[in-house]
């Protein structure tokens, strides 16, 4: 018995409380199955929502990460079984990333009504394609439509809310995560980042929570640029100049308003 949208909401309170995601997400994607046209989600099952599936697929991507770092020092017998093992974990965390993608798309997308609201979704949606990326088979999903996602969140960020909005800002670190790590266009990467640190330097900020938030993401950004760069660069950036390639795991990204950035994951 699925219970009623309320009981579901305590159900994945309890869940987070008791750091139970996998059965966080069954509670939550229950939830929006039951969200109506015209309601939407609030703000707080937003939150939920996108906490419950990103510590869900967190628990995947860090134990494929410790299995590869694990295999290094393995004898070649033992590597069929461990490639089964972490192909099992991939198809977990592929599955989930699928369920919250099939769940913005065909739910939470088109009944959104605020444009905030479609930038929070459009950036999650790149989120979870990006997540899938390091893991998908040439031309399979991941790659491009996390690059679509989250083109279509700073453009609809740009014009309709302010330059120190924490979702605008989130998208946009985001996004130049994506470039490097995915896509491969660290110089790109770079480009964005800057800018988004001399958008934060002129900006004019509503409160001083607000000014609190992009300081935060100041540091944030820096810490990539820092990753990214040679020291002494010049804003021209070549090839030359940038420090490390691509790679699979995750550079510094926002995850969500920062009401709940202390309890979700990476």
């Amino acid at each position: 018995m699925s219970g009623t949208r309320e009981e579901n909401l305590k159900m994945a309170e309890f869940a987070d409380a008791s750091a139970r995601y996998d059965d966080m997400v069954t509670y939550m994607g229950r939830v929006v199955h039951m969200t109506k046209s015209g309601s939407g989600m609030s703000p707080d099952e937003r939150d939920s929502l996108i906490v419950a599936f990103k510590n869900s697929v967190s628990t995947r991507r860090k134990a494929i990460a410790v299995i590869d770092k694990m295999t290094e020092a393995l004898p070649p017998e033992l590597l069929p079984e461990i490639k089964a093992y972490r192909a099992k974990i991939v198809g977990e965390l592929n599955q989930i990333c699928e369920e919250i993608v099939s769940l913005l798309e065909g739910y939470l997308l088109p009944i959104a009504t605020g444009e905030e609201e479609k930038v929070i979704y459009l950036k999650t949606q790149g989120d979870f394609y990006r997540y899938m990326a390091p893991y998908a088979a040439p031309g399979g999903r991941g790659p491009n439509e996390a690059a679509q996602a989250y083109d279509q969140a700073m453009t609809l960020a740009q014009v309709s809310l302010p330059a120190d909005n924490a979702n605008r800002l989130g998208a946009a670190l985001n996004q130049s995560v994506c470039l490097h790590e995915v896509l491969g266009d660290t110089k790109q990467a770079i480009a964005i980042a800057r800018s988004l640190l001399n958008s934060l330097e002129t900006a004019s900020f509503a409160s001083e929570e607000s000014r609190q938030n992009a300081e935060q993401f100041k540091l944030l950004v820096q810490d990539n640029l820092n990753l990214w760069v040679k020291p002494g660069a010049m804003d021209d950036t070549t090839i030359e100049d940038i420090v490390e390639p691509p790679c699979a795991f995750p550079r510094t990204e926002a995850i969500l308003q920062p009401i709940r950035v202390n309890r979700t994951c990476a």
